[in-house]
């Protein structure tokens, strides 16, 4: 291309030659003229590395009209130089002549451009750009140069793995030894700056990931490509929260998988079955809970959160259990139980009146109402949360509404004193009264014989009422009657007074703990009753405690059986032979039970002994030792939440009982009353000494109060 237009350099050397004609012409006449009439001030900026030099001009004020961008690194570093000018005497040029990377050395830099020029041209295959003045005038000109590295970076390394924190994610690591930035595109997707590490959600499937290297001149890297599967894991079928199968069938699913792989309770992942819809078994589940995970697999790449199922396996049937039972006229009142609180208790009656339909019933007393005389058969049953259905516990009972009638076999009343026998068929008490000069006693418990010394001279009456076991009291007293004769005159040398009184009293319990019963409190009351009036001697355990008015209040009673004994001692002396007895037990409480594993002993005054013992983990454990025992009771609250950290309530779970190394039984305290409550296990095959565990099954938090036996 041409440096200049033809016509200006004619023009030009036109004027040229009139100034110097001028300029010479003023020298001659001694007057100063102008030396210039064109002037360009020049700022250059380089871009990239390189150097620019003045190749057509004349910079002026000792400028060489040379800069150079030594330290650039990519197109986008940019430097301003030094301005230079140049003048001329009718226009200015100045042409500028690129030199790409360091001096000599090129290298991978090239001229990408020019900006600012008013014209451009090539000289010895080099484009170089031109500024100029106006004609007669002074202009700043800013031309700018660009050089780029041409030279594309190399092929980065790429690694594609399966992000291990999301469900159908991919993670990249993007690693190159060359400046610049990552490009990355997925599939057909748009490509998008993707940084060396980095995830993003895909769908189900195959994909290809590539990954490109772009430096600062937009030079692209050859590609890096890697394939890879996302797969997820749905489960659509398994067992119930609860289950009585230890055999467990769970349906599987997956869009893209080949098969799957399973974990059961921790252990490490095994294929369990092929193909993209799956059928996997479990067979020989143990009791207790269980959590299994599956993970779909494909080539090689897996499900990073794999789904999960859990539930319990729970084969053992509930024992229920009809015990003592009253009856009372026409009422029966059974006492009905389960070893698992949390199962369902039914109950029926068979007998003359009844049809024997199973309904539902509470633990503790049953009452069934209305019923004929004859022969009962009282029934229960318990189905636990899994469904597991128990044996029926049964116990007959007979209702017998007709009341014993006593008759008096012996009466003998001579003189002051009497004595009478009596007796009556299916008779367990009696009860007697006497009215002496008509005033009427109070009826008392009496056994036969019945004797009475010191009587006062006039009318008397004796009644006597029979009572049998099912509580039928004869309605009629049986009446004897007569009179004690006034006293004669006593001959001399013979001594006169009453007859001596020899037969001791009669005795019975009037209240107190129930007989064998597992009584939650270290404290008691019993009262007696005796066919005369006197004292008692009472023992507890075999020592001897004041009672002379016949109430003895005991304290402090500690764990195990006890047993009071109870005599009466009438005025004369004379002791009842065969006392009443009374025997009964009072639970272990937790403060004397060793808590390890996760046992926490917490102060409770709901409590019955004031501690009550709290887990909030599988496998926490309580222990005790006991001494002869045919049977275990648990006390606790089933029903009533526990209190967990931070004061916060949450429904018991499971605990199960063992007699060293065999489990007893298995206890559910989330339904119930949520009063304490004694907990009856099975009977024991023999009489057991040694530790008594109790073990948490669930994670869910229990409270125990105390443990006892018999």
């Amino acid at each position: 291309m041409s440096a200049r237009p033809r016509g200006r350099s004619l023009l030009r050397r036109a004027l040229a030659l009139a100034a110097i004609s001028a300029g010479l012409a003023g020298v001659q006449l001694g007057t100063a003229g102008a030396a210039h009439a064109g002037q360009v001030g020049v700022t250059v900026s380089i871009s990239g590395r390189g150097a620019l030099a003045v190749s057509d001009g004349s910079p002026e004020d000792g400028a060489d009209g040379y800069c150079r961008n030594k330290d650039a690194q990519k197109l986008g570093d940019v430097i301003t130089c030094d301005r230079f000018r140049d003048s001329e005497v009718f226009e200015a040029w100045v042409w500028l002549r690129p030199y790409p990377g360091d001096p000599g050395k090129p290298g991978d830099w090239t001229v990408y451009g020019w900006g600012g020029c008013d014209e451009m041209r090539t000289k010895n295959g080099v484009v170089e750009c031109g500024v100029h003045s106006s004609s007669f005038g002074t202009v700043e000109k800013t031309p700018k140069v660009f050089f780029r590295d041409s030279v594309a970076p190399a092929t980065p390394s790429l690694k594609v793995t399966t992000d291990a924190r999301a469900e159908r994610s991919v993670e990249w690591d993007i690693r190159s030894g060359d400046d610049g930035r990552n490009v990355c595109r997925i599939d057909e997707q748009p490509p998008f700056d993707c940084g060396s590490f980095g995830t993003r959600e895909v769908e189900e499937g195959k994909h290809t990931f590539t990954a490109w290297r772009v430096d600062s001149s937009s030079n692209y890297s050859p590609p890096a490509t890697s394939t890879f599967w996302t797969v997820d894991t749905t489960v659509t079928s398994g067992p119930k929260a609860l289950d009585t199968s230890a055999t467990a069938t769970f349906g599987l699913s997956s869009g893209a998988a080949e098969g799957f792989a399973c974990s059961l309770d921790g252990a490490a992942f095994t294929t369990c079955a092929g193909g993209r819809v799956a059928t996997a078994t479990l067979a020989g589940l143990a009791e207790g809970p269980h959590t299994v995970r599956f993970r779909a697999d494909r080539d090689g790449w897996r499900d990073p959160i794999p789904a999960t199922w859990s539930w319990t396996v729970d084969t053992v049937a509930p024992v229920s259990s009809v015990e003592r039972y009253t009856q009372t006229g026409r009422r029966i009142v059974v006492t009905a139980g389960t070893d698992d609180a949390a199962s369902s208790l039914e109950c029926r009656l068979t007998g003359p009146s009844r049809d024997g339909a199973w309904a539902s019933c509470a633990p503790g007393s049953v009452v069934f109402d209305d019923l004929a005389d004859g022969t009962y058969v009282a029934e229960t049953r318990a189905t636990d949360e899994a469904g597991n259905v128990g044996p029926v516990a049964r116990v007959s009972v007979d209702v017998d509404t007709t009341a014993p009638t006593a008759a008096i076999t012996s009466a003998q009343t001579d003189g002051t004193a009497a004595r009478f026998a009596f007796s009556a068929p299916d008779a367990t008490a009696y009860s007697c009264r006497v009215t002496t000069l008509g005033v009427v006693g109070e009826w008392k418990v009496c056994t036969s014989p019945f004797s009475l010394a010191g009587l006062t001279p006039g009318a008397h009456r004796f009644e006597v009422v029979a009572r049998d076991a099912r509580g039928n009291v004869q309605a009629v007293p049986t009446v004897h009657e007569w009179r004690v004769a006034s006293p004669t005159q006593v001959p001399d040398g013979v001594q006169s007074g009453p007859v001596a009184d020899t037969v001791a009293p009669e005795t019975a319990l009037t209240s107190g703990p129930a007989e064998g019963a597992l009584v939650t409190s270290t404290s008691a009351t019993l009262v007696a009753a005796a066919s005369e009036v006197g004292t008692y001697a009472c023992t507890l355990d075999g020592a001897a405690l004041p009672c002379a008015d016949g109430r003895l209040s005991l304290t402090g009673l500690g764990a195990g059986r006890h047993e009071v004994r109870i005599a009466a001692v009438d005025a004369a002396g004379n002791r009842d032979a065969s006392p009443v007895v009374r025997s009964w037990r009072v639970p272990m409480g937790v403060a004397a039970m060793k808590a390890a594993k996760g046992f926490k002993r917490l102060a409770d005054a709901t409590s019955w002994a004031g501690t009550s013992a709290v887990a909030t983990r599988r496998g926490a454990t309580l222990t005790a030792s006991v001494t002869g025992a045919t049977q275990l009771s648990l006390v606790a609250t089933p029903g009533k939440p526990a209190k967990v950290k931070g004061g916060v309530k949450a429904k018991q779970g499971k605990v199960a009982v063992y007699a060293g190394t065999k489990r007893i039984g298995v206890v559910s305290l989330t339904r119930g009353s949520g009063a304490t409550t004694v907990l009856t296990l099975k009977p024991l095959a023999a009489a057991y000494t040694g530790p008594v565990r109790i073990v948490s099954l669930t994670a869910q938090p229990v409270r125990i109060d105390g443990l006892g036996w018999s």
